[in-house]
């Protein structure tokens, strides 16, 4: 996924997937991004006290950064699936999730194609708070 160009920054929100393969052996897993700029943000006024109160969100200098499970199958088809959410909100409003599955198409009850989310943990964290999602080139 490239960085999110302005224009499309300007009308508020991006979502976008992509099956992802890092060529391990170990198979594809879907990743979706929802990339928001929006300064107006009403949680940026009780995030910081909603953090502090849970073990896996923690503060940066610019922002804060949850990493926690997702239920990806809201269907109910698959119960094999398993995800793993990034979400980081910048204190400008600007915020970035990532939700990384075991499977594709996990929103539909897609197939498990591996055993683990395609992006662990430290690998979320360190996508959810790269600046290069606003870079403004675009």
């Amino acid at each position: 996924m490239a960085p999110v160009p302005a224009r499309l920054i300007a009308e508020g929100t991006y979502v976008g997937s992509v099956d992802f393969d890092p060529l391990d052996g170990s198979g594809r897993g879907t990743v979706r991004a929802i990339v928001t700029d929006d300064p107006d943000d009403p949680s940026l006024a009780t995030w910081a006290t909603r953090c502090a109160r849970l073990d896996t969100c923690s503060a940066t200098a610019d922002g804060w950064v949850l990493v926690a499970p997702s239920s990806p199958d809201v269907s109910g088809a698959n119960p094999g699936l398993a995800g793993t959410r990034g979400y980081y909100l910048g204190r400008d409003g600007k915020s970035v999730t990532l939700f990384a599955y075991n499977g594709t198409e996990p929103a539909m009850g897609g197939p498990v194609t591996r055993e683990d989310p395609v992006l662990d943990r430290d690998e979320l964290v360190q996508l959810v708070t790269d600046p290069g999602w606003f870079d403004e080139k675009g």
